[in-house]
């Protein structure tokens, strides 16, 4: 793509395709944060950039050998992805794209974020 997304399969919540920005953020982050760099990575590249909901993110990681980049050794907590999707608990889902094994944070840990568009 022209803003150097990866195609990332079709995207289980809105049916369309989904693309992978080209790499993950740099730095870990929490949900609040990386809610705020999906705006500010919307307005640099004028698409709609968003944290993946988990199912999103479940099919990123099911896709993660086509799309690349994903960090899959560590250390903790850079193998673990933040999704937007939360809990009734008020825990963010997460998943570690080491073995696909999957949990809940609070929104303020921070972890590795893969930002996606349709």
């Amino acid at each position: 793509m022209r803003d150097g997304a990866v195609y990332a399969g079709i995207s289980p919540d809105t049916g369309r395709p989904m693309y992978a920005a080209a790499e993950d953020e740099p730095d870990i982050m929490s949900l609040p944060r990386a809610i705020k760099r999906a705006e500010e990575l919307s307005r640099e590249t004028n698409r709609d950039y968003r944290v993946p909901s988990f199912p999103e993110l479940r099919q990123l990681f099911n896709n993660s050998a086509m799309i690349g980049g994903f960090n899959k050794k560590g250390p903790y907590p850079k193998d673990w992805y933040l999704s937007a999707s939360i809990t009734p608990e008020g825990e963010v889902e997460i998943l570690r794209f080491s073995d696909g094994d999957f949990s809940t944070a609070k929104p303020s840990d921070a972890m590795s974020v893969c930002l996606v568009r349709n």
